[in-house]
């Protein structure tokens, strides 16, 4: 079983990480490097953030930011419980965890709280996924029903995507998500429930607004294809490995009606389960990504250049 899975149903998205070997023909570039956890990257061509965790514990997470190159600072207070969920321009949205999980936003240039449309939390609980525009994506769970729900700004108007509930004998998650102009993308991780947590399945969906179109990711081989994110022409980039940890892991390139291609093989017993794209601006994609040993659970933020 890869180990995030298990940890997001109980952390409600916890990830650990650590750096890999270099095996493709993308030189991977470390952007963040500290001798705590980093994982769950979010960037613009501005900003850049992450989850902060210290090693072997989960009984706090920080979300911490900097402008590119900049100096790091921290966007939640010392003993929170927090995550990553994307930027757009300097915005980002994250989730703060107390009695459940909430939405908030946050602007990186003037370092100030901003204000949460109404509608958007609830008295369950509500992951960030992604933002771009006028829409928020997150995840809404409730007991034992979840969904995915896009939602208009503008109009104060939500939409399901997707919905689950679970059962005495598959429970699923949610880990990688990105929105991003037109188009989002999420994954499920699908396995029994506690005390086992033996993963089923894992795949990815990539949902296309303009024709409300959700379209699951073809896994014929049956292997564990998550983490994904996308770029504005609705290219996706997302792990695949087996169904344990580290099972030679793959970064997978998919574009839109093309052929797939694999960006990076990570080393074995090496894995990802976050990424980000960001789009340049002048025809190139970076993408960053949370290696992580199997092993050692530690890590740092990786940046794939020009894929």
């Amino acid at each position: 079983m890869k180990v995030r899975a298990a940890l997001v149903a109980v952390c409600a998205l916890v990830a650990v990480a650590v750096s890999t070997t270099p095996a493709g023909a993308v030189t991977p570039v470390v952007v963040v490097a500290t001798p705590k956890i980093e994982t769950t990257p979010e960037a613009s061509t501005a900003f850049l953030a992450w989850t902060q965790s210290p090693v072997n514990s989960y009984s706090t997470s920080s979300v911490k930011a900097e402008s590119i190159g900049g100096t790091p600072f921290s966007v939640t207070s010392k003993g929170t419980f927090a995550f990553t969920g994307g930027i757009d321009g300097s915005t980002l949205i994250y989730t703060e965890y107390s009695q459940s999980g909430d939405i908030a936003l946050f602007d990186l240039a003037t370092k100030t709280a901003l204000p949460v449309p109404a509608g958007v939390n609830t008295k369950a609980n509500e992951e960030a996924l992604g933002i771009s525009g006028s829409h928020l994506l997150f995840a809404r769970r409730f007991n034992s029903h979840y969904s995915i729900v896009l939602f208009d700004t503008a109009t104060s108007t939500s939409l399901v995507l997707y919905s689950h509930k679970d059962t005495s004998r598959r429970i699923a998650s949610l880990i990688g998500a990105q929105l991003n102009g037109n188009y989002a993308t999420w994954d499920q991780y699908v396995y029994t429930s506690p005390p086992s947590f033996r993963e089923v399945r894992c795949d990815v969906t990539l949902y296309d607004i303009a024709t409300a179109t959700a379209t699951k990711v073809p896994n014929p081989d049956k292997k564990c294809q998550s983490g994904p994110a996308v770029s504005a022409d609705g290219t996706l980039y997302f792990d695949r490995s087996g169904l344990s940890c580290g099972q030679h892991a793959k970064v997978i390139k998919q574009p839109l009606g093309g052929t797939e291609s694999v960006v990076y093989a990570l080393k074995n017993g090496h894995d990802f389960f976050s990424a980000t794209a960001v789009d340049n601006g002048d025809g190139s994609t970076d993408l960053y990504f949370d290696p992580e040993s199997c092993r050692t659970n530690h890590g740092d933020i990786w940046k794939l250049p020009g894929v």
